[in-house]
Formats: C-alpha cells, sequence, structure tokens
C-alpha cells in the first residue's frame, strides 16, 4: 500500500511538472507574439505578480482539498491535491492545445 501511494504520488507530480512546463512555454510564446513591444514591460511584471501570487495560494488550495476530502494522514494531505492539481492539467493541456491557434 505504502509503494502505491509514493509510486502515484510521484507520478501525479511528474505530470504536474510536464504540464507546467507545455503550459508556461505556450503562454510566454502566445504572449511574446501577440504584445506589443511597447506594452512587454508591463506584461512581464503582471506575468510575475500572477506567478508570485499562484505560489503564495498553493498552500491554500492544499489545505483546501485536504479539508474537504476529509483527509487525515500525511500522505492523503500530501496525494490528493496534487492528484486534483494533476488531474486539472491533464484536462487542461488538450484544451490549450485546441485553442491555441497553429500560428503561433
Amino acid at each position: 500500500h505504502g509503494t502505491l501511494c509514493i509510486a502515484l504520488l510521484l507520478l501525479m507530480r511528474l505530470v504536474m511538472g510536464f504540464a507546467g512546463t507545455v503550459s508556461a512555454t505556450l503562454i510566454k510564446l502566445m504572449a511574446q507574439r501577440i504584445t506589443p513591444k511597447a506594452q512587454m514591460v508591463e506584461y512581464q511584471i503582471q506575468y510575475s505578480v500572477a506567478s508570485v501570487l499562484g505560489i503564495a495560494l498553493a498552500p491554500s488550495l492544499s489545505s483546501a482539498v485536504g479539508v474537504a476530502i476529509a483527509a487525515h494522514s500525511p500522505g492523503t494531505r500530501m496525494g490528493c491535491p496534487s492528484g486534483f492539481i494533476g488531474l486539472l492539467w491533464l484536462c487542461m493541456v488538450p484544451l490549450i492545445w485546441l485553442l491555441a491557434p497553429i500560428d503561433l
């Protein structure tokens, strides 16, 4: 049981890392192609602020998922939020792939 939990946790982290890298790259490329040069500094500042807020709010999301599923063990408290975010990205990557214009 313990080995399976660790394997699932590592798998979800791998999926999250891959999805995060793909989405960040797509977002940066699309934004650089459609944002006028004069507005790139403002865009970069807004992007950095959004990234910092995302990092700051991650523990809150993790706690909310743990409370919502009534997780009691440390493994469940750690694994379920990772699985939740992994599944969220797994659903978003195909949407990004379909909705992103080909010429970007």
